[in-house]
């Protein structure tokens, strides 16, 4: 499939998981190559508007305040907010592995990287924050 094919081409696909408050599982995240993130609204709650299913692979943050026109901020969220959040890590992360290995990174060694960039928040289970929030706690750039 296209999905696939991208994770051959090493390139990573996100997924906002959507804002119905089900566990339905929708295209294109019932693909395992896709990565399909929910909502957190803080660090101990999740938001109670993210889809929740297993498969999940991520929980980002939402209601981000951010520059919505030139010189205005404005509220973002939902679990396109989170995706685009967890998105931001992901490149990050890559960014980091490449210039200390000199190599592009695999999909799969910046995921287990991000892995060790998340924190569980308690009272979830994996199908409502995947395999954790996604943070930038000790992220070490040099």
């Amino acid at each position: 499939t296209p999905l696939n094919n991208l994770q051959t081409a090493n390139i990573s696909y996100f997924c906002c998981a959507g804002n119905a408050g089900d566990s339905v599982v929708r295209y294109p995240n019932a693909n395992t190559s896709v990565q399909g993130i929910g909502a957190a609204i803080s660090k101990t709650e999740m938001a109670s508007y993210s889809n929740h299913y297993v498969g999940l692979d991520y929980a980002g943050f939402t209601n981000i305040i951010t520059e919505t026109n030139p010189n205005t901020t404005g509220n973002f969220g939902g679990t396109s907010c989170a995706t685009s959040f967890v998105t931001g890590i992901y490149l990050l992360i890559k960014k980091i592995l490449w210039k200390k290995s000199g190599t592009e990174p695999s999909i799969a060694d910046v995921l287990a990287e991000m892995d060790r960039h998340t924190a569980w928040i308690n009272g979830y289970n994996s199908t409502y924050q995947g395999r954790g929030l996604v943070l930038l706690n000790n992220l070490n750039v040099n």
